[in-house]
């Protein structure tokens, strides 16, 4: 390809552009892009009209709205026609997990050359009890992928063997491809005075950092109530959560109820992580209920935190050195506040996060798209 070439036009597929590890991802991945070489644009069954979104527009990204909660039916023709409109996707790279099948069938149909389904977490285990219903939708969708993606991406090869299978994941049809952080932005000290000050934090007190939306599968509930006996055995420990989402005002209500709530602090959706991390924070608590590989407990292991996390998390997103103790969901309360008092007394260690370095996993993902372009047609217009 040569490179006065058009930019290769990346097509992603996800629910919204609000603020989450794998659309903080997206965007630095865009903004470590050259943009003579790639365009991108979305697809989202959302608009968010949030600050976050507006920075997707100022790198040039284009936002294109099928509403899936219409129904699905009307979300593949809506997609069809959006795609036939925009007129010269080169990739399409979906995010939605088994909803991929679909999205990906529809770039078959709209002739897309390269179609990219990318496994972000593995849901095995959540799925185990699941509906029939649930069940032989996702045997459909997984049984549809290998037909339908060109490549497939796992953020880690858990991820990839729930998606795309034992065989497939261990194919050359599926790379392990971890989602980056911009670990230069951890080497800038923060004025941890300034910022616990601001938050009205004593300097002698130990806070307790969460980075995550409020969803299901990050499992607040548990981290509220080991706020709550960490709270009653000490006066020096405060809980911050860094995130918003559905549940965030019962998790509010919750901290106040038990009269504790001055001790937590619920900080929103935020783009100064790093910072907080830094500034903030003491310790870092991820008792998920399942993920995929969680950019905010690389961002954490990147400040140095020691971190307390659940043992659904895969040891493919711990950094060599750094200070991750694992706690089973199913122990009692006991042994997670102890680890984490254990944790608060250690102090920052600092890990080998190489492998997490966003310009590189940036590139990586810049050369799967133009060598699965290169492999296919040089460009394949979409009439």
């Amino acid at each position: 390809m040569s490179d006065k070439s058009p930019p290769v036009h990346i097509l992603h597929l996800l629910g919204s552009l609000k603020v989450g590890g794998v659309e903080n991802w997206l965007l630095n991945v865009i903004r470590n892009n050259d943009p003579t070489k790639y365009r991108h644009s979305f697809v989202v069954s959302e608009r968010t009209g949030m600050e976050f979104e507006s920075r997707f527009l100022a790198l040039g990204a284009a936002i294109h709205v099928c509403d899936v909660r219409e129904g699905g039916a009307a979300y593949l023709y809506d997609l069809f026609r959006t795609v036939r409109r925009i007129g010269d996707v080169d990739v399409m790279h979906s995010h939605v997990h088994a909803f991929s099948a679909f999205n990906l069938l529809i770039g078959v149909a709209c002739g897309v050359p390269v179609r990219i389904a990318h496994s972000h977490t593995d849901r095995g285990r959540l799925e185990v009890g699941a509906s029939a219903i649930r069940k032989a939708y996702l045997a459909v969708a997984k049984a549809m992928l290998p037909f339908v993606m060109t490549k497939g991406i796992g953020v880690t090869q858990a991820a990839a063997v729930d998606l795309f299978g034992a065989s497939t994941a261990a194919s050359d049809r599926v790379a392990v491809v971890p989602c980056g952080v911009d670990l230069a932005k951890f080497k800038l000290p923060a004025d941890r005075s300034a910022i616990r000050a601001a938050y009205g934090v004593n300097q002698a007190d130990k806070v307790v950092f969460h980075t995550g939306n409020f969803v299901r599968p990050k499992n607040h509930e548990f981290a509220v109530r080991l706020g709550i006996e960490l709270c009653r055995r000490r006066s020096d420990v405060m809980f911050a959560f860094a995130g918003s989402g559905p549940l965030q005002k019962a998790m509010q209500d919750a901290a106040i109820a038990s009269g504790y709530g001055h001790r937590f602090l619920f900080l929103g959706a935020r783009s100064d992580v790093p910072s907080l991390l830094d500034g903030l924070a003491d310790a870092f608590l991820f008792p998920s209920l399942w993920e995929g590989l969680p950019v905010a407990l690389i961002e954490a292991q990147a400040a140095g935190l020691p971190c307390i996390v659940s043992e659904q998390i895969s040891g493919e997103a711990f950094a060599p050195g750094s200070d991750v103790t694992v706690c089973n969901l199913q122990s009692d309360t006991k042994a997670w506040t102890s680890a984490i008092e254990d944790a608060l007394k250690r102090g920052r260690t600092w890990g080998d996060l190489s492998r997490f370095d966003l310009t590189s996993t940036s590139a990586k993902l810049s050369s799967m798209y133009r060598h699965e372009l290169g492999q296919r047609s040089s460009r394949v217009a979409v009439a």
